[in-house]
């Protein structure tokens, strides 16, 4: 178990600078943020390992490569818990041996090592701050990568919806722990509940552990492509190869993670009805959606009525429904169409765009309803919007649901809901 690791009672980081430009500057500054929570020891070139007065929970390496081996010896002697590696430089020529010689001693000590070559970790909870890249706000959402630079713009991705990180370990080379123990540790988490992974190692991925935890995993693995390969081994050393259901960009990732965050089931089919409240978005969505393998059909007549006979006489009622005039925007018409579609036994899923702004407080409340309509249908619901700071999309949010900025995104993740 290396959940110790989140809440250590002592830390020290070896290589801590003066310097604005350096890790050692970054990563002590972090740490002191919550100095009243643990003993925080700064080692700098003019001071010992031998100074600290104490035995150590954590330790974090921000020293050159050709200085690790010799710090982490230190380190060993003094029985130090765990050590996270900053340096990077091992996963090129020459240095592979001196990584898996280090990793191989503090194994052999039974001290937990992570990285080298990763960015830190972070915990709100407890609170910890060792991942100087970004400023994170807190969620439901526990993170494993082996990019530093991606968490942070998963963190801005979502920090539009409203989704924030429980906790967050960077594991770089990810060489010196099992996998499995960093998954469960956020599976084991009381904060966490979806836990997000980007990972370039997918030898060492443990599909068939995953399918016991009791949490939901969202893992992004990018496709291994002649590039990507050479990429991936020149970052962390990883074999990056095939994997199947799996997030393959950003874009999809962070949409993903809302759906899961959103709770909904997976889709019994692909029979999926496009709503919109603009035509020109009725159009795009079509395209994309059968890009994505979605069936677009058209209503049967019965259903056509039931529409008809809520909707304003200006609005367009096949497949795409373009729902202008009164009924555009989050109406008391779009919350009747929702029940209406969630109760057909013709329509597998929706997706509604919606972004005719009208009454703030009005449209906080239909939108809402259209939330409730979801929860009570049990049909999965996407939606889309041109931005998410109007009232009516600040609820869906608030409500969690599903809610995404571009049409491709939205009907690539419906067909991963479908698949």
């Amino acid at each position: 178990m290396i959940d110790f690791i989140f809440n250590p009672s002592s830390v020290a980081v070896i290589g801590a600078s003066n310097n604005p430009d350096k890790w050692g500057n970054w990563i002590s500054n972090c740490l002191l943020k919550h100095k009243d929570k643990r003993s925080v020891y700064l080692i700098d070139k003019n001071k010992s390992i031998k100074d600290i007065p104490q035995p150590l929970d954590l330790v974090v390496i921000c020293v050159a490569v050709e200085e690790v081996e010799f710090v982490v010896d230190q380190l060993l002697e003094i029985n130090t818990k765990a050590i996270i590696c900053i340096t990077a430089g091992f996963s090129e020529k020459g240095n592979s041996e001196l990584e898996q010689r280090i990793v191989d001693k503090a194994k052999q000590n039974g001290t937990v090592f992570i990285g080298p070559n990763c960015a830190g970790i972070w915990d709100a909870n407890t609170p910890i701050d060792c991942l100087p890249l970004g400023d994170f706000m807190p969620g439901n959402v526990g993170v494993i990568s082996q990019s530093g630079g991606l968490v942070v713009d998963l963190a801005e991705r979502l920090k539009p919806t409203g989704i924030g990180f429980s906790r967050v370990i960077t594991i770089g080379n990810q060489n010196g722990v099992d996998l499995k123990d960093i998954i469960q540790s956020l599976n084991d988490d009381t904060h966490t509940e979806i836990i997000a992974m980007y990972c370039e190692g997918v030898d060492k991925i443990p599909f068939e552990y995953i399918q016991t935890l009791a949490k939901p995993l969202v893992l992004y693995v990018p496709w291994a492509t002649p590039a990507a390969i050479r990429a991936a081994k020149r970052h962390t050393g990883s074999d990056l190869s095939i994997a199947l259901n799996v997030a393959r960009n950003m874009m999809d990732f962070t949409a993903m993670i809302q759906y899961v965050n959103s709770w909904q089931p997976k889709s019994a089919a692909k029979r999926t009805m496009l709503v919109t409240d603009t035509g020109g978005y009725g159009v795009i969505l079509s395209t994309s959606a059968e890009f994505n393998s979605l069936l677009i059909d058209e209503p049967s007549e019965k259903l056509i009525s039931e529409i008809t006979n809520v909707v304003s006489n200006q609005s367009t009622v096949a497949n795409p429904i373009d729902m202008v005039g009164s009924s555009a925007g989050f109406t008391k018409d779009a919350v009747e169409v929702m029940k209406i579609l969630q109760q057909s036994d013709e329509i597998d899923n929706i997706i509604m765009h919606v972004h005719v702004e009208r009454d703030a407080d009005q449209d906080y409340q239909y939108a809402t309803q259209l939330a409730n309509a979801v929860r009570q249908g049990g049909k999965p619901v996407i939606f889309t919007c041109f931005n998410y700071n109007t009232s009516g999309v600040k609820a869906l949010l608030k409500n969690r649901m599903v809610v995404c900025r571009d049409p491709d995104v939205a009907t690539a993740l419906m067909k991963n809901v479908c698949n």
